[in-house]
């Protein structure tokens, strides 16, 4: 029997080393695939370069690369497409001798920010300065999609399609009937007469006050909506209106399909499927070698060999940095800057010899005001150590976002960025009605202070409590109205009458003297260049805000092994936040903000 389970062991350890060594060498041959095997196809003389969006473009991604890892697995098409990444293929093809012309599918394009379409749009007609034809091809447009389209020496339409002009809007839920049917109490403390955000749950309806700041911006970024449409079409803005004002009449009276009524009306060249488009293209440039579409290389393969190629020599560079999301105290996550995260990696970049200027590009409505003078306090250090500083607005810089933007040394916006916003509020509700009059509840008790019961659900605030969160927020508003005037040299007088918590876009946010210089992130980082004489051949280095480092790559065969590197657990505790300072003059950071009123416009 002895012998027996001795036979038995021996077979098990010979399994065992058998299996881990196959195992071992399975790895082998992944790892030195991975280093060696480039299956990213080749580019080829006389090709299309397909740009394809997919989903939203944006500044930075808002969900982590293992989910979007895992997305790719289920077979879904990406939700977000890097504005970075289309302008580069953009720019780099644009020289390319192999690239006879680029494509520009809108297939499964669902929109932008204004600032980010316009920043896209230079982009496209900054590549036609080559002379390589820019064909665009739509199922259908929306405004967004027309405005890139525009571009485009042919816009081809799908047969079933249309192009719908929508114009800007911003239409919210107002709550107070509501509120007060089920006895739901909203205390709300703000400084700054237009800061709306809690206007919803004041009013039935939206005040004429704040339809009338809503008016001044809006009109603003349709104006230049339409004045850059028209010009790359060819045409008068006032029949871009008239086509937008009167869109079902011109289809009843024409007696003409939506796509044919948009070639009529100039708004694209051609009605074709995409077969039928796929020929044409054929004939203009050859076959591909599947022999079956025309020649061409996709944007993303193009994008990973052709970047693949790129590599950074030592010397002087400037340094780029996207914050992107809601700003937070503290820690943050894929959608929403930490000012704990924003911190680390611009010691990184203070750190690092060879950062000759820092520009920041910044698309964020706001958030935590504890948050963003976090990261300002931080920014103030690259002053100290003679780094320039610079920021680049993309679709938002408002509020929170403002606050940071101000202590740059030089402010730059797109002309349909929002920005501005200088105010700050705070809000919460209490149901002690609902709990009588519904539930037959109520709330009573004891407490050693006018203060012990603030922040109960259950019971309305006292008089102390509204006298010390109004005093609050009017505190950080002050804070944030000196900031704002010193840093920005306007005097506190005339700056008084642009704050308020008013929305301004960049060109009018220029005229106030909120803003130094209007132009895309790629005017800043010339900007920054100069500054820094570094002369036009600088090199860019992109840092990130240490979301990858916490969360793990996700981009390996194996996903998140460097997660293993980060334990303890992705969420920190409490302990390891950075204490609020002595004089700290916020109370408590979760609770007062600086936000922006307005996120979505279209």
């Amino acid at each position: 029997m002895g012998k027996f389970f001795r036979k038995l062991f021996r077979t098990f350890s010979l399994i065992q080393k058998v299996f881990f060594s196959i195992l071992f060498w399975i790895i082998v041959v992944l790892v030195l695939v991975g280093i060696f095997y480039d299956g990213t196809p080749k580019v080829r003389e006389g090709e299309v370069l397909v740009v394809a969006p997919s989903g939203y473009i944006v500044e930075e991604y808002s969900s982590s690369p293992y989910q979007r890892q895992l997305d790719g697995y289920r077979g879904d098409p990406p939700g977000e497409t890097l504005l970075s990444d289309l302008s580069w293929v953009l720019e780099r093809s644009a020289s390319d001798e192999r690239i006879v012309s680029v494509l520009l599918d809108l297939s499964g394009f669902a929109g932008a920010g204004p600032a980010v379409l316009e920043s896209f749009k230079n982009t496209l007609d900054k590549f036609k300065e080559s002379g390589k034809p820019l064909y665009a091809y739509a199922p259908f447009l929306e405004q967004s999609g027309l405005y890139l389209a525009s571009s485009a020496d042919e816009t081809v339409l799908d047969p079933m399609g249309d192009v719908f002009i929508r114009g800007y809007g911003s239409y919210r839920s107002y709550m107070k009937e509501g509120l007060d049917k089920w006895g739901i109490t909203p205390h709300i403390y703000r400084a700054g007469e237009n800061k709306d955000y809690v206007t919803p749950y004041l009013y039935s309806e939206m005040p004429d006050r704040e339809k009338s700041a809503l008016r001044t911006y809006l009109d603003d970024l349709w104006q230049s909506w339409l004045e850059r449409t028209a010009r790359s079409l060819g045409k008068d803005p006032g029949e871009l209106q008239y086509y937008s004002d009167n869109y079902g009449s011109l289809l009843i009276s024409s007696g003409l399909s939506s796509a044919k009524l948009a070639v009529q009306q100039g708004l694209a060249r051609k009605i074709m499927n995409y077969d039928d488009f796929n020929q044409l293209m054929i004939s203009r440039v050859g076959m591909d070698e599947s022999g079956y579409g025309f020649s061409q290389s996709y944007w993303t393969d193009y994008l990973a060999r052709e970047k693949g190629r790129d590599s950074l020599l030592p010397g002087d560079k400037i340094g780029l940095l996207v914050l992107s999301g809601e700003i937070l105290w503290g820690e943050g996550d894929w959608s929403r800057m930490g000012s704990y995260q924003v911190n680390l990696v611009l010691d990184q970049i203070l750190e690092d010899s060879d950062i000759s200027a820092l520009v920041i590009r910044i698309d964020s409505p706001g958030g935590s005001a504890m948050g963003a003078e976090e990261i300002r306090r931080k920014l103030e250090k690259f002053h100290d150590y003679g780094i320039p500083l610079f920021v680049s607005m993309g679709n938002y810089a408002a509020s929170g976002g403002y606050w940071i933007s101000c202590e740059a040394d030089e402010v730059w916006a797109e002309n349909t960025t929002l920005t501005g916003s200088i105010g700050v509020f705070s809000y919460f509700f209490t149901a002690e009605n609902f709990l009588k009059d519904n539930l037959g509840v109520t709330v009573d008790g004891y407490g050693t202070s006018a203060l012990a019961d603030t922040y109960s659900m259950g019971r309305d605030t006292s008089s102390e409590t509204d006298k010390m969160l109004q005093a609050g927020v009017n505190q950080v508003y002050g804070q944030f109205l000196n900031l704002v005037s010193l840093k920005r040299g306007i005097p506190l007088a005339r700056l008084e009458e642009i704050a308020g918590g008013r929305v301004w876009t960049g060109r009018q946010a220029k005229e106030r003297g909120l803003v130094d210089g209007i132009g895309d992130l790629g005017d800043v980082l010339d900007r920054a260049a100069e500054t820094a004489q570094l002369g036009p051949d600088y090199q860019v280095k992109v840092f990130d805000d240490n979301r990858l480092t916490r969360y793990g790559s996700g981009l390996s065969l194996l996903p998140s092994i460097s997660s293993l590197f980060n334990w303890p657990p992705l969420v920190r505790q409490a302990a390891d936040l950075p204490a609020l300072p002595e004089d700290n003059p916020f109370g408590d950071p979760r609770r007062i903000n600086a936000w922006s009123s307005y996120e979505t416009l279209q």
